[in-house]
């Protein structure tokens, strides 16, 4: 039996992001598991502090000027800390590999990760409980951070960079933060490490 399990929902409509699992289960010889992945409560509790997504996004210099002010101008209307989520089942990421029993966190980003254009208003939540009402961009971007912030082990795979890449990737579980993606696109953890 395998020591490995791996937590994906899968959908019929992310082609790529199924081939990318497939690579992981391939690689680490995992079996799917069953049951959702249960994240700890007190991961709930976490908010993002808007000034600190603002003040990294101002430095980002692959982000064009009309997304980066796009974007900035909405987060400028929103309240010092907001929830990402707003329910315990509502916190997800792409997979979770299980290995040797460590929980290890994976994202798969394609395209409207960096595009920050999708306008359909979606919901994000206050402190306090109170709704927000958000593009689907902003709302995506927020909790991209969220996951940046508080999920470790995490590696994030944009699907441009798993496309070039497929054929010689090598999954590994590490710790930190990993991102792969191509080096003059935009990146998360860029924003990171430029402040």
């Amino acid at each position: 039996m395998s020591r490995t399990k791996i937590y994906h929902s899968r959908v019929k409509s992310r082609v790529r992001e199924n081939q990318f699992v497939d690579s992981l289960r391939s690689a680490f010889e995992a079996e799917f598991a069953t049951e959702p992945w249960t994240f700890n409560s007190g991961l709930l509790n976490r908010t993002v502090n808007i000034a600190g997504l603002i003040g990294a996004l101002q430095t980002d210099q692959r982000l064009t000027q009309h997304k980066r002010s796009k974007v900035l101008a909405a987060l400028q209307q929103l309240p010092p800390e907001v929830r990402a989520f707003d329910g315990l089942s509502k916190i997800n990421c792409d997979v979770v590999v299980v290995h040797n029993g460590a929980s290890h966190f994976w994202e798969f980003h394609e395209e409207q990760h960096r595009k920050l254009s999708d306008n359909r208003p979606k919901k994000l939540h206050a402190v306090d409980g109170k709704e927000l009402e958000v593009p689907r961009s902003v709302q995506r971007l927020i909790r991209d951070w969220w996951r940046l912030k508080n999920l470790r082990p995490l590696t994030i795979v944009w699907s441009d960079w798993f496309e070039e890449h497929s054929q010689i990737y090598e999954p590994k579980v590490q710790p930190g933060l990993v991102e792969l993606g191509c080096t003059e696109k935009f990146l998360f953890s860029s924003l990171l490490f430029s402040r």
